[in-house]
């Protein structure tokens, strides 16, 4: 009778330890994914580094990463919440956000703006008067026309000094070849691009001369928040180990990234991961963690964007972002 009662006393114990185990197995379980911003370069490969050294593992997330084909296209899908994560830029996710969409960013990465303007060092533009007479390029479509002539307009120069061209072709290859003077861009992306063509090139860069516009991070459908905030943070806590390790080993980073691309230029993905991982603090958040968003620079964003009309009316800068889901 004795033995009897040990036994079903053990058959119980194993019972009641596999169901306090039960949730933690099934959140094991749970996949998530994270939509870049554009196919693989140096500013979104950390995630790799991430991935391979297990930490979303270790938050119980089974992450998928997939490539993107622009932050305009990516907010369309996490408003839609056709992913569940996405990493954007905030000129895209901020407009998304004003026109209504339902998404937020919280945790931003690129905080100092990696715009600027690239030019061959021939030209002589190295402060923004030295635009005057120039041919400059952006891309067709998007907000970067209209950013240039704001920041042509914050210092002195009449945006009818210069003329601005839209390309849909390669920027880099119109430099080189002497079709315009520059190019405006993330120059995050763009001078390692340039550099390994043998060219020397001046950049002037956005928030050296007065206008700080984020670069990519993380933004999240609402109703995640909402529904599944453990969820959130603990992809955050992911994330962020992920960022601060990559920061720290940035060879490992790429090399996490060229085990899933091997056909991809080492050295230009090497050099553009720097570059943006230079770009992390703004001057209103040296000394915070990384993934922590400063108020003002949220400020400027949208003082911009109004400005250029590319928003109607001010929102409240909570709904734009929110720092409350990072790691303590």
């Amino acid at each position: 009778m004795r033995r009897r009662t040990m036994t079903s006393l053990a058959i119980l114990g194993v019972a009641l330890l596999l169901a306090v185990r039960a949730p933690r197995d099934v959140a094991a379980t749970e996949a998530i994914s994270l939509r870049l911003d554009w196919t693989i370069y140096g500013g979104n490969c950390s995630w790799y580094l991430g991935l391979d050294r297990g930490y979303f593992r270790e938050q119980d997330l089974d992450l998928t990463i997939k490539e993107g084909s622009g932050s305009s296209t990516g907010v369309k899908l996490i408003a839609s919440r056709d992913t569940t994560f996405a990493y954007l830029d905030y000129t895209s996710s901020a407009l998304g956000i004003a026109r209504g969409m339902p998404i937020k960013a919280i945790f931003g990465i690129q905080r100092q703006g990696p715009l600027g303007i690239i030019s061959l060092k021939e030209w002589g533009i190295e402060r923004p008067q030295d635009l005057i007479g120039k041919k400059i390029s952006t891309s067709t479509g998007g907000s970067g026309g209209q950013l240039f002539e704001a920041f042509l307009r914050r210092n002195g120069v009449p945006p009818n000094k210069v003329t601005l061209i839209g390309l849909r072709g390669d920027r880099v290859v119109a430099v080189i070849e002497k079709q315009v003077h520059g190019f405006v861009g993330f120059f995050t992306t763009g001078i390692p691009l340039i550099t390994a063509k043998g060219a020397s090139i001046n950049v002037l860069k956005f928030t050296d001369w007065g206008m700080n516009i984020m670069g990519p991070g993380v933004v999240v459908n609402t109703e995640t928040l909402t529904k599944q905030p453990d969820l959130a943070r603990r992809f955050l806590a992911a994330a962020s180990r992920t960022w601060k390790d990559s920061r720290a080993h940035p060879e490992e980073t790429v090399a996490a990234a060229l085990r899933r691309f091997p056909k991809e230029n080492a050295s230009v993905i090497l050099q553009q991961l720097k570059l943006a991982l230079g770009a992390i603090d703004s001057a209103h958040t040296a000394g915070k963690p990384i993934g922590w968003m400063a108020r003002e620079d949220w400020e400027e964003m949208q003082r911009t964007f109004l400005e250029i009309k590319e928003i109607k009316r001010p929102l409240p800068l909570d709904q734009y972002y929110t720092n409350e889901l990072l790691p303590q």
